[in-house]
């Protein structure tokens, strides 16, 4: 109201029925919070009223749904061959079990080093797909690596010439490559609606 207010002032322009029309507009349920009072001031005031707005919301009663599928295809084991979208060093990788990564750069972990994959975007399966905001939490999903080899790229070639200047050079570069196998992607727990919407 107050930015319908604003922008009559400053246009100079009468608008009397935009609160009203407002009001026409919108669902009952949103229409009798256009008053000067705050949804929060009316909410709290009234317990049964927030009770009923959250039992009555349809978004919240789907999201129950869907919780409860996934969470039964947990519990049963049949969600199938899990896939996840991670993170390393700079770099997002589309992974599911016993997939080869190949990470270019300085890496610290040594050939045989089993480690844990803590940056996971999102975790999914044949029926369902959880995406992160923007990293999952830890507890919730655990991708295994092992590394298998480090090793050096293909030599590159880099030329550098400046045309009447007699200048040309040559470098070579072979840069360092950390091969990992993906052991395992595991979902540990049941899902909850407050870190579903978290």
């Amino acid at each position: 109201m107050n930015f319908v207010r604003t922008i009559a002032n400053r246009t100079n322009v009468l608008v009397p029925n935009c609160v009203e029309h407002l009001r026409t507009a919108l669902p009952l349920t949103s229409a009798r919070f256009l008053n000067t009072t705050s949804l929060r001031d009316r909410l709290s005031e009234s317990p049964k009223v927030q009770e009923q707005v959250l039992r009555d919301d349809p978004h919240r009663t789907a999201l129950d749904e869907t919780l409860s599928k996934i969470n039964t295809e947990l519990a049963s084991n049949s969600e199938g061959r899990l896939f996840a979208q991670i993170h390393v060093c700079g770099k997002q990788f589309k992974v599911t079990a016993e997939d080869l990564v190949v990470i270019e750069g300085h890496w610290p972990p040594d050939v045989g080093d089993r480690i844990k994959l803590e940056k996971v975007m999102l975790v999914g399966a044949q029926n369902f797909t959880l995406v992160g905001k923007p990293v999952l939490p830890q507890d919730l999903v655990t991708v295994e690596a092992t590394v298998v080899e480090k090793s050096l790229s293909h030599t590159r070639t880099f030329f550098k010439m400046w045309k009447r200047h007699n200048y040309r050079r040559i470098h070579f570069h072979r840069a360092p490559l950390t091969m990992l196998r993906i052991n395992s992607i595991k979902i540990n727990e049941q899902l909850v609606a407050s870190k579903a919407t978290d």
